[in-house]
């Protein structure tokens, strides 16, 4: 079942819920067993409780481990997933500094590579690279550029309802640190472009996906690395380079 932009998203210190909400998301007093056994019954992903990580309801100050995303199984038809790809890439512990966002890049690489898109790595620090890939056009229009960035801010001493590097499901919502800032528009710029390639479309420009490095602490080995070493890599043809960041939206 598809995921939907949320009409509400939730930003209170610790506390942070994603923008991507289901559309027969369980009300908040569902409990923990019956929201797991309808998301199974949905098609939508499973809360992390289900899968015996630890969601106090108060998680004190603290600092957090992740989960070994690379122990999970591959999820099939990843497009029709955003949801799950967000929760994939919450479990990654990119919190900047230091960043160490290799794993992270390397397992969105192996995604989006075998989708069929071209990838480049561009790293002024091994352990800290960045990706670009690229979904080719038929060259009647310029390349359009989205980019994202996958390293978070610390969560030391602050205190979580739900754990930051988890990805757990609660009330309709992906909680964890990144979800808004923002793994959550990479995982729908990554989630786009499986599903362009997996229905075989051919857009008018080239689809360049820029998935950075070590934006939190001002972009010296990502972004600005990335247009100081490789410009090559997110061009190609003539005119304008157009790039979008998604917004997300409050409640009135």
């Amino acid at each position: 079942m598809a995921y939907v932009p949320a009409t509400r998203t939730t930003e209170m210190g610790g506390r942070t819920a994603a923008v991507l909400r289901h559309p027969d998301a369980l009300p908040a007093g569902a409990g923990r067993a019956g929201r797991a056994k309808a998301a199974v019954e949905a098609g939508g992903p499973v809360p992390a409780s289900a899968w015996g990580y630890s969601t106090q309801p108060r998680c004190g100050p603290r600092t957090y481990a992740s989960v070994d995303v690379a122990a999970e199984p591959e999820i099939p038809d990843l497009h029709e997933r955003p949801a799950e790809l967000l929760q994939r890439l919450l479990r990654f512990d990119t919190t900047n500094p230091p960043g160490a966002e290799r794993e992270c890049v390397q397992w969105l690489r192996t995604v989006v590579q075998e989708a069929g898109l071209e990838t480049t790595f561009v790293a002024a620090d091994p352990e800290r690279p960045s990706l670009v890939a690229r979904l080719r056009g038929s060259g009647d229009a310029p390349p359009l550029l989205l980019q994202a960035h996958v390293d978070v801010v610390p969560t030391t001493g602050q205190e979580w309802t739900h754990p930051p590097f988890v990805g757990e499901v609660a009330d309709g919502f992906v909680w964890g640190r990144g979800a808004l800032d923002m793994k959550g528009g990479a995982a729908m710029f990554v989630a786009s472009a499986l599903r362009a390639a997996a229905t075989g479309m051919q857009p008018a420009g080239d689809v360049v996906l820029a998935l950075l490095s070590d934006e939190e602490a001002g972009g010296d080995l990502g972004a600005a690395h990335l247009v100081r070493e490789r410009p090559d890599s997110t061009w190609a043809g003539g005119g304008s380079i157009r790039s979008r960041s998604p917004r997300s939206s409050s409640a009135s």
